[in-house]
C-alpha cells in the first residue's frame, strides 16, 4: 500500500506535473483522487494552463462580457475547476484526451449539490477553436437560459477567432 510520503518520493522526480502525469500516471492519479496533489507537487513548476482552455476562457469571458476565475480550486475542493463563472454559477470543462482518462471524481455531481451548472467540452480533434465552438452552439439554448444572454451561433462562430493568448 503506497504511503503519502511514497507519493511525494515519486513526485519529487519531476519537475512539472506534466512530466509526473506522462511518467507515472497511475500514481499521478491516485495522487489526485486522494487530494494530495498539490502538496506533493508543490515543488513543481506551475504549468497551470492549456491552449484549448484558454480558447474556451476567452471565446466565453468575450461572449458573456464578464471574468471568470480560472483553474480554481475553491469551489469544489480540493478539485479544480477549469472555468467557473459564480454571477451565473456556471462552470466547464476541458477534457483534454490524455488528462481526464479514469477520472474516478465526479465533478458534475459536486458541482450539482452547490448549484452549479457543469459543462464538459471534450476535445474530439487538435482543431481545437472549431471543436469548441461547435459544442458551445450544441449547448448555447441551455447557456442563454442560465445566463439570460441572447448569445447566437454567430457571436460564437465569427466573432472570436485568431489569438487567445
Amino acid at each position: 500500500m503506497y504511503k503519502d510520503k511514497d507519493y511525494l518520493k515519486t513526485a519529487l522526480k519531476y519537475k512539472t506535473k506534466t512530466e509526473f502525469f506522462k511518467n507515472d500516471g497511475k500514481i499521478y492519479r491516485k495522487a489526485k483522487n486522494l487530494g494530495l496533489l498539490d502538496s506533493i507537487c508543490s515543488h513543481m513548476i506551475k504549468q497551470s494552463f492549456s491552449i484549448p482552455q484558454l480558447m474556451l476562457k476567452y471565446i466565453l469571458t468575450n461572449l458573456f462580457d464578464i471574468d471568470c476565475l480560472y483553474n480554481t480550486r475553491k469551489i469544489i475542493k480540493p478539485y479544480e475547476l477549469d472555468i467557473y463563472f459564480p454571477e451565473y454559477k456556471l462552470a466547464f470543462e476541458y477534457d483534454g484526451k490524455r488528462w481526464h482518462i479514469g477520472d474516478k471524481i465526479n465533478k458534475m455531481e459536486l458541482c450539482k449539490s452547490l448549484g452549479i451548472k457543469l459543462f464538459h467540452i471534450k476535445e474530439n480533434n487538435r482543431k481545437y477553436e472549431n471543436d469548441i465552438k461547435t459544442q458551445l452552439i450544441d449547448i448555447l439554448d441551455q447557456i442563454n437560459s442560465i445566463t439570460n444572454k441572447k448569445i447566437s451561433i454567430m457571436d460564437v462562430t465569427n466573432r472570436y477567432t485568431g489569438l487567445y493568448i
